[in-house]
């Protein structure tokens, strides 16, 4: 999957992925459309469901980059 901002149709597709693996671990998604240069991007919310047991946590990351850097994972 695309991670640099320079493809967005890969970045879309990483935002479908988020967009469907949170609802299957019993997440709730509110995608957050912007664009950047008139061209279309996604951040992908998740929140627990309401009533869930366990510890509240937060996680942020970024799935996409810019040429030449890391982004999240450290990939290169």
């Amino acid at each position: 999957m695309g991670r640099c901002v320079d493809d967005p149709a890969g970045c879309a597709r990483v935002a479908d992925w988020l967009t469907s693996a949170f609802p299957a671990a019993k997440w709730r998604v509110v995608p957050q459309a912007y664009r950047v240069g008139g061209v279309p991007y996604v951040n992908v919310l998740a929140t627990a469901a309401a009533g869930s047991a366990g510890p509240l946590f937060v996680l942020a990351a970024h799935y996409d980059t810019v040429p030449g850097t890391p982004g999240a994972d450290g990939e290169m």
